[in-house]
């Protein structure tokens, strides 16, 4: 009697460990996201759970019936684990570690392309490797594509830019107790034609065609941000001394009292703006450092402008641009914090050339 009740519990015992290898084969089948191992655990399912043969179960998956058999025995071995394939280990490398990392570090601090890598390489080895694998070599080695930054050759250091804050926060502070506006500006040039860039979706294999005029006629744009947030744009045929002086008349205009702040360009240190602000008090200019155009903040507006603007569009004619643009700069407002631009660090934008 004893042994039957041992016998009775060993069946439950094992019904109730098949119960929990099912359960947990079912959960990691709709888990598995590697196709081939999810395979496998389909077919064993077939034969251990929905009482499948392991012909009927290699006719549905496509398999001989030694492919079954030999996974429901690595599954009986290891389990889930089983089923995953074991690593495999590819050709040894023609090129030590220690003499790999060697080279790389000798190129790490330079600028180097794939093929640059390849040809030293095989200088230093005599080793020639696809250029694919030396793509996953840089990656390796944490290497990655990069986009230049463009850095102005005749830009002003830090010191330079640390003193025109101090003296521009000096200034600025005593002129807007004197009633001054102070504003950001700076011109930009749109020229008559379709500028390539990625704007507009499409369906897969569907090309977008954009006609072009081929023309170079091109109109300048005058721009200016306050620190209490107006603005004052104006579009005009060149950009000279004529225009700027115009251009600072409307400001006066607008603003009244005006204290603003632009780059270094001949144009605004011209002897006719030179005289127009000898004979009028209202308004002062304020230079910036030379080659930091990263601090004024109506280049973000240009380089809006000019992708709302420019790219991928088509104008039939040159009044058309002039209009579009002079309706997008009349209705656009740009919420820009000037003071941001103005204390933004050198740091990020100063290297060692």
């Amino acid at each position: 009697m004893q042994l039957i009740e041992k016998f009775v519990d060993l069946i439950v015992f094992h019904r109730h460990m098949d119960e929990i290898k099912r359960e947990e084969l079912e959960k990691a089948c709709k888990k598995e996201r590697d196709q081939k191992v999810r395979t496998r655990m389909v077919a064993v399912r077939m034969v251990r759970v929905l009482g499948m043969s392991v012909e009927e179960t290699a006719d549905i998956q496509v398999h001989c019936p030694t492919w079954v058999r030999d996974w429901l025995r690595r599954y009986d071995e290891g389990g889930l684990e089983g089923l995953r394939g074991l690593p495999r280990y590819g050709r040894p490398r023609k090129i030590p570690r220690s003499v790999m990392d060697g080279i790389i570090a000798n190129v790490a601090g330079c600028c180097i392309t794939p093929i640059g890598l390849q040809q030293h390489i095989r200088a230093q080895t005599g080793t020639s490797f696809h250029i694919t694998y030396i793509r996953k070599i840089m990656h390796w080695y944490d290497l990655s594509p990069k986009v230049a930054q463009n850095i102005h050759i005749n830009r002003a250091g830090r010191k330079a830019v640390w003193n025109w804050r101090y003296y521009l926060k000096r200034r600025i502070s005593c002129l807007e107790k004197e009633g001054f506006v102070v504003i950001m500006q700076d011109e930009a040039f749109f020229i008559h034609d379709t500028v390539s860039g990625r704007k507009y979706w499409s369906p897969k294999g569907k090309r977008i065609s954009v006609p072009y005029t081929g023309s170079h006629r091109k109109v300048t744009v005058y721009g200016s941000l306050a620190l209490d947030g107006r603005q004052f744009f104006r579009t005009y045929d060149g950009f000279n001394a004529v225009t700027f002086v115009a251009y600072l008349k409307g400001l006066q205009r607008h603003f009244g009292k005006v204290v603003m702040i632009c780059d270094r360009a001949p144009q605004h240190r011209s002897k006719m703006v030179k005289k127009f602000l000898r004979t009028n008090k209202n308004i002062k200019i304020m230079y910036l450092p030379k080659g930091s155009p990263y601090l004024n903040a109506v280049e973000e507006c240009w380089r809006q402008g000019k992708r709302r603007l420019l790219v991928s569009e088509y104008y039939r004619t040159f009044s058309d641009m002039c209009k579009a643009i002079s309706t997008y700069y009349r209705t656009a407002r740009f919420k820009l914090e000037l003071i941001k631009y103005v204390n933004k660090k050198t740091e990020l934008i100063h290297v060692n050339l």
